[in-house]
């Protein structure tokens, strides 16, 4: 995933409207939950040491269409989920509301959602 973005100082702002953001969420029985960030933003503080990146916190930001996240439950396999599809269904029905406008119609289609991320320094070895 590229985001466009700037770090100034040690703020890193990047994506916002129009960049999207791949989401797989792992599951029991090796299942995965694979749903689209609409508008995906991070932000957060990039940790610096002797001038190259060691390490981030921040957050991951943006709108996942209610339907989108319904249609992936029903593309799940049964045991990947602690309760019947259905209940689950219904459960994400009454808790998640549109709150963000995607398709720029004026009305709401989108849930937002965020994530708290957290990077850590790491060395490549022996690529090719």
């Amino acid at each position: 995933v590229a985001l466009p973005g700037t770090l100034t100082g040690n703020t890193l702002n990047a994506g916002g409207k129009g960049s999207n953001f791949p989401l797989s969420l792992p599951l029991s029985g090796g299942a995965a939950l694979n749903l689209t960030i609409y508008g995906a933003r991070v932000q957060g503080t990039v940790a610096i040491v002797g001038g190259q990146p060691t390490g981030f916190d921040g957050v991951l930001g943006g709108a996942v269409p209610k339907a989108d996240l319904l249609a992936a439950i029903d593309g799940l396999p049964d045991a990947a989920l602690p309760l019947p599809k259905d209940g689950v269904k219904s459960l994400l029905d009454g808790a998640v509301q549109n709150d963000i406008d995607t398709n720029g119609d004026g009305k709401p289609d989108a849930a937002s959602i965020g994530f708290k991320l957290k990077g850590i320094g790491a060395t490549i070895a022996g690529s090719k």
